[in-house]
């Protein structure tokens, strides 16, 4: 049981993958308040987030300096390549890692690993009730946000009876659903949109229409006044083009070229991130790269179209 492997330690991190998405920062906060009520001596970190989650309970209680780590909790993230902060991964003296992702490599001295989940944040609620442990409405409000946003809104993902299940009782606490997807899925910010208009103008489209491809530059954002987590979406919205069986998002980063990728299903998204270090989900998947953009463009449309 969860418990087992978490209760005896008192100075404990949690982190999740580097550029965080609504799902890793959904559990890192379920996790991190979860410990609190428990009376434990916790901390969070995380990477640079859209402005969209700062609703969300606890986020802004992130420290900046982290000693003496008992145990790291380290969720959403399959690698330890992908985690925000591995040097304080490294520190601990050991580690819990808790996912849903198929490619995950078990890195961690005690995995937790469903990927037949939608999301990590459906794995927890789960782990709580098997413990018998109490969802507050604030813990609630953060794991409905990681189904919300790896699921793009209950519409993309293997959502399963569970999360059906899991939607009922924590309405039933009072977590409000739809205000949830409105806030993550549906309202965009004048700069988020701004970013969209941009990326959806210069979209092109290969394979009889079948594969849909955009762009983002660092200066785009500079000269529309945006930040990093403002080109969250771009991809989701571009897939609900009809007929778009793939979608193919590129944006430059101090760190390389950051690729998104979407999927309805008939191609296996994850499959093509892998062969560039990356992985996901059938449905969605994504990596950064060191490469041209445009070389890096050619070599996704090719492998793409393989296995159309």
């Amino acid at each position: 049981m969860l418990n087992n492997y978490i209760m005896d330690y008192n100075n404990i991190l949690i982190m999740a993958h580097k550029r965080p998405d609504g799902d890793a920062i959904g559990s890192v906060l379920a996790m991190y308040l979860y410990l609190k009520e428990q009376g434990k001596k916790v901390s969070f970190v995380l990477d640079e987030y859209a402005k969209s989650f700062s609703f969300l309970p606890g986020i802004m209680d992130q420290k900046e300096k982290i000693e003496d780590i008992d145990l790291v909790i380290a969720l959403d993230t399959s690698s330890m390549d992908r985690l925000s902060h591995i040097d304080l991964f490294k520190k601990a003296k050991h580690s819990i890692g808790i996912d849903h992702h198929p490619s995950n490599t078990k890195y961690c001295d005690h995995n937790f690993v469903y990927d037949m989940e939608p999301a990590t944040c459906q794995i927890l609620y789960y782990l709580f009730k098997e413990n018998n442990i109490d969802v507050s409405k604030e813990i609630g409000i953060c794991l409905m946000n990681g189904l919300v946003t790896d699921t793009n809104g209950f519409r993309v993902g293997n959502l399963t009876s569970k999360s059906y299940e899991m939607i009922y009782e924590l309405s039933k606490i009072g977590v409000d659903v739809k205000d949830i997807c409105n806030r993550t899925v549906v309202i965009k910010t004048k700069k988020q949109f701004s970013l969209l208009n941009r990326a959806m103008e210069r979209t092109e489209f290969f394979d009889n229409d079948r594969i849909a491809y955009t762009y983002l530059k660092r200066n785009d954002l500079e000269e529309l006044n945006a930040e990093l987590g403002d080109h969250e979406g771009i991809v989701d919205m571009i897939l609900n083009i009809e007929g778009i069986e793939v979608a193919i998002f590129l944006m430059d980063s101090d760190d390389g070229v950051i690729a998104s990728l979407r999927s309805c299903g008939n191609v296996n998204v994850a499959k093509v991130a892998s062969i560039f270090a990356g992985g996901g989900h059938v449905s969605a998947a994504g990596f950064t790269i060191k490469m041209e953009m445009a070389e890096l463009k050619d070599k996704l449309i090719m492998e793409i179209e393989k296995d159309l």
